[in-house]
């Protein structure tokens, strides 16, 4: 055995043996963390969330989306939202938000 291969065994061992020590010591603080840090089911929009008098109010429309040349068969839903004051005879912002309908 040269010496280069005594330490990359040495060394795979010690990487072997700290990815194992790191391992352990995030699933222990996964388990260790209260409660409050986890996300809560019963979430409350704030005030600034909820319809307010005087916003005019746009509409939501679901649309869904299949490819068969790109990632063939997958299909996803989307949502788009068009504000009441929108002009088609002018620019518009375009604000994208994935994962989520709102």
């Amino acid at each position: 055995m040269t010496p280069t291969q005594g330490f990359a065994g040495k060394f795979a061992q010690f990487a072997l043996s700290n990815r194992t020590a790191t391992g352990l010591v995030l699933a222990l603080l996964a388990t260790s963390l209260p409660s409050e840090l986890s996300a809560a089911d019963d979430y409350q929009l704030g005030p600034d969330s909820k319809v307010q008098d005087g916003v005019p109010q746009g509409t939501v429309t679901k649309r869904s989306w299949k490819s068969e040349k790109i990632y063939a068969g997958t299909e996803r839903d989307y949502w788009v939202y068009v504000p009441r004051q929108y002009d088609p005879a002018k620019p518009a912002c375009v604000h994208i938000n994935q994962d989520s309908p709102r």
